[in-house]
């Protein structure tokens, strides 16, 4: 992958925004993305400061003179700008727009897309967000649609201009893309009468602090042309854990470091000077591979934790894998994250898992994220008292299944390479924003 020099990059940021003259650059680099598939794969980054001022206020905020920027290593394109000149206007009372300041300022941003070179197309903004900072700055947050169809994926643009009509800030996620025609859709109708019951998952539900379990629709997505699924919702049972285990593997002492969990440097991603092409997919020095071996063994110090923890806990565990995401995965810092679930009357509880962060040279605990403790606080659920399901779920399917939504998206591709640029899908999305109690049969509406 070629990468622009440092010099290119100041070039292309200072064609399209006015860097003043009292101004010097104070730091600048080639940074690999910090999460290892996530795209742009390296980013530029460089800032400024006015000569003669210190990098760090006295509240050890960046100065008000500070500038940054960044954009992606490969295209060039600008991802990010800030000015922190007005750090004080930012604190002041936010207001909706009016249509009329909204109609002066939009061709200003249109002015702003062409001059940075975006790569925009105007007809797929779709506007979310207009506001009016203090008496001086405007936002605008837009979402990206195609056709009048909305882009699942993150696509957003966030700008704010001063009442001159300047650039203050900028954050722009807009790929490149290839669309897929809307022709040879399924009709909706034969697409929602394919589903039935086995659409149902059942779960306790940590925050709304009922002790019955609810029937939640699975929120799947399916390619809108084939039918075929692409994306599932639904959670996979890999292991119910045994704490009566002997397994010496199952059964150390496990101390708690109690130690920051996100520790690592930020400046070890950092290219050396230089260097203008780079694989997208070389080691990375947050992410290490994890063997199969590795991830057993993860999981043995997971159930010894429990076992040295949590052995009279009112509940059972499970180790369930989630979409996209497996029991043992990696974490940047060279970390390993084990996610475990309680389970009640054989039922998981949304809102209540456990993820262990262990020191992947080590093997020792560093930290664990207990989202029950979070719950208790709050005065969540007690789990001595959860009931069991009393409610067939083929009577809960006849009085969910209308309530179903399929909400016709753009997806993009997972199965194309990251480096193939992306493609868009048309997809079917389930939604359903409904519940039904698993006890009493009544339906619950989530807001």
């Amino acid at each position: 992958m070629k990468l622009i020099s440092i010099e290119q990059a100041i070039t292309q940021v200072e064609q399209g925004v006015h860097i003043p003259a009292s101004h010097e650059l104070i730091n600048s680099g080639i940074y690999r993305n910090p999460e290892y598939h996530q795209q742009p794969f390296y980013k530029v980054e460089l800032e400024w400061n006015k000569k003669g001022e210190a990098e760090l206020d006295e509240e050890g905020l960046v100065s008000r003179y500070h500038i940054r920027a960044e954009l992606d290593a490969s295209t060039g394109r600008l991802l990010a700008f800030y000015r922190h000149d007005h750090r004080r206007v930012r604190e002041q009372k936010e207001k909706e727009m009016d249509e009329s300041t909204f109609e002066a300022l939009y061709p200003h941003v249109l002015n702003w897309i062409n001059k940075l070179s975006l790569h925009i197309d105007p007809q797929e903004l779709r506007l979310v967000r207009k506001t009016v900072i203090g008496e001086e700055m405007f936002r605008l947050s837009f979402q990206r649609h195609y056709q009048g169809i909305a882009i699942r994926d993150y696509q957003a643009l966030e700008i704010k201009l001063n009442h001159n009509y300047e650039l203050i800030h900028l954050n722009c996620t807009w790929d490149d893309c290839v669309f897929t025609e809307q022709a040879g859709l399924i009709p909706e109708k034969e697409f929602r009468a394919a589903f039935g019951v086995d659409q149902l998952s059942l779960t306790y539900i940590n925050l709304l602090k009922s002790n019955h379990p609810f029937y939640a629709c699975r929120e799947d997505i399916y390619n809108a042309v084939t039918g075929e699924l692409v994306y599932s919702d639904q959670a996979v049972l890999q292991e119910n854990i045994d704490l009566s285990t002997t397994e010496p593997q199952r059964n150390e002492k496990i101390t708690v470091l109690r130690v920051p969990i996100f520790d690592a440097d930020y400046d070890s991603l950092k290219l050396e000077d230089g260097v203008q092409e780079a694989e997208p997919y070389a080691p990375h020095s947050f992410f290490t591979l994890i063997t199969e071996e590795e991830k057993l063994r993860a999981r043995d110090i997971a159930v010894s934790y429990l076992k040295t923890h949590h052995a009279a806990d009112p509940c059972k565990f499970a180790f369930i894998g989630r979409p996209g995401r497996d029991v043992v995965e990696s974490m940047r810092g060279n970390q390993v994250v084990v996610e475990i679930q309680r389970v009640v009357n054989d039922i998981p509880i949304t809102g209540a898992g456990i993820r262990l962060v262990i020191d992947h040279h080590t093997w020792e605990v560093k930290n664990v994220v207990d989202t029950l403790d979070f719950i208790r606080e709050a005065k969540g659920l007690d789990m001595s008292k959860l009931q069991a399901a009393t409610f067939l779920p083929a009577i809960a399917w006849e009085q969910m299944k209308d309530k179903l939504e399929f909400k016709l998206q753009y997806y993009f591709d997972e199965n194309r390479p990251e480096t193939a640029g992306k493609r868009a899908i048309l997809t079917y999305a389930l939604d359903c924003d409904w519940l039904c109690d698993a006890c009493t049969g009544e339906l619950l509406k989530m807001d």
